[in-house]
């Protein structure tokens, strides 16, 4: 059946095939022609098998399943599975229940008891009927489209539970991250939960981040679907917690409590989002009015709660020019030693002896006076000394009489020159008037 639902290239969920060959001919067990004419393993009309049958056994599974998955394909499961399963069996009730089985395939544990997946009447609890909005198309999901009548659907591939494992808060968790950097296009290994059994948003906020991504919160309080619209217009998916009883495909009795949904786009009266709780894409392109959306929001235990979600901005490049800094060398801190200071012994006072006195001199006559002193100019001047002092004054009346002289000498010479000036002065005859 998976292998079946794998080659079918469109995406069929094996899940929907369980449940139209359970609810058809209960796996094989009753293949008996119905009223209407319908044979074999899916109940095909033999016109329909001469289609899709690629001449096989009708009544083998190993050649219904292929064909079963065609035929849902030809008739546009991968836009809308209501309108592919309404063309196998035209009755409204035959749709309803064959996805209502689908969801309980869905969402049952490997080796968990399966009474309930075996009735094929009208469940007792029932949740929402699901419908998928205008333009669904698992083939076209990377890619952000805005078709006719104001539908808007943005870029964000579906990734699903993985399957068998427990509808749980780190599962939805995870699979709500994997949806949303699948839209950005960011990969690589999901960040840790540090509150294992919790859910709520500030984890999920800090996750985002460590992933790659930016959450952004609503420019007023609370959130509002027109702010939710305004976010899926600037490309941005919204998560939002809501009640889970309140959704298409949840019986109302279900305990699961609040979750999160992924909104991926809005019609004029509707919003658009994929259902993490699902392993399969029939949790994708799920339809809510504008009314069943606020009310599941609104009975959630922690009302109108949301975020957007955005790439988060790389941080600046390094400018080329500017060197990353760097830690100066360690050195090794040397202390200084101590050097002991000696302790100075104290010396012993010496008390200066003063010097001796000089001898007394008597002193000396004029006359010895001054010939002392012209003995010392005689040793001066190289002169020698005279035994007496009688030399010297001879020396001193020769100079006083050699300046005597020159003094007449200079008298003499200025009275002449003052006599011929007169003289030339008296022959000079006197100048006559005019």
């Amino acid at each position: 059946m998976e292998r079946a639902a794998r080659e079918s290239g469109c995406g069929v969920p094996w899940q929907l095939l369980a449940a139209i060959a359970r609810v058809e001919s209960d796996f094989g067990r009753n293949m008996a022609t119905s009223s209407a004419g319908a044979i074999g393993y899916g109940q095909f009309l033999p016109s329909s098998w001469q289609a899709f049958g690629s001449d096989g056994n009708v009544y083998d599974y190993r050649d219904a399943l292929p064909a079963m998955a065609l035929y849902l394909c030809e008739t546009g499961l991968a836009r809308d599975p209501r309108t592919a399963l309404f063309a196998y069996n035209h009755a409204d009730w035959y749709v309803d229940l064959v996805l209502d089985l689908a969801v309980r395939y869905d969402r049952i544990a490997p080796g968990e008891p399966i009474p309930e997946v075996l009735s094929v009447g009208p469940p007792a609890d029932a949740g929402a009927p699901m419908h998928y909005a205008p333009g669904r198309d698992v083939r076209l999901q990377h890619k952000t489209r805005r078709l006719e009548a104001g539908t808007t659907w943005l870029g964000v591939p579906w990734h699903g539970r993985t399957p068998g494992a427990p509808i749980s808060p780190p599962a939805l968790e995870d699979t709500t991250l994997e949806m949303l950097r699948g839209a950005f296009g960011l990969s690589g290994k999901l960040p840790s939960r540090s509150k294992p059994e919790t859910q709520g948003f500030g984890d999920l906020a800090d996750r985002a981040w460590a992933a790659g991504l930016l959450p952004l919160p609503a420019d007023s309080s609370p959130w509002t679907i027109e702010a939710i619209r305004a976010d899926l217009e600037s490309g941005q998916p919204v998560v939002a917690l809501v009640d889970a009883r309140a959704l298409p495909g949840h019986p109302p009795t279900e305990a699961s409590g609040d979750q999160p949904v992924v909104v991926i786009g809005a019609t004029v009266d509707s919003l658009i989002l994929s259902d993490p709780t699902f392993s399969s894409s029939l949790g994708y392109g799920l339809q809510l009015s504008d009314t069943e959306f606020l009310a599941a929001w609104q009975s959630a235990s922690s009302p109108r709660r949301a975020l957007a979600f955005s790439v988060r901005p790389k941080p600046l490049a390094r400018q080329a020019h500017v060197r990353i800094a760097e830690p100066p060398p360690l050195f090794a801190r040397v202390m200084p030693t101590a050097t002991p200071v000696p302790t100075p012994s104290p010396t012993p006072l010496v008390v200066p002896t003063p010097p001796p006195a000089p001898p007394e001199v008597a002193a000396a006559p004029p006359v010895a006076a001054a010939a002392a002193r012209a003995e010392d100019y005689a040793d001066a001047t190289g002169t020698p000394r005279t035994e007496n002092g009688a030399d010297l004054k001879w020396i001193l009346l020769a100079g006083a009489g050699a300046l005597v002289a020159i003094a007449i000498v200079v008298r003499l010479r200025r009275a002449r020159r003052w006599g011929r000036r007169s003289a030339g002065a008296a022959t000079v005859p006197p100048r006559s008037g005019r």
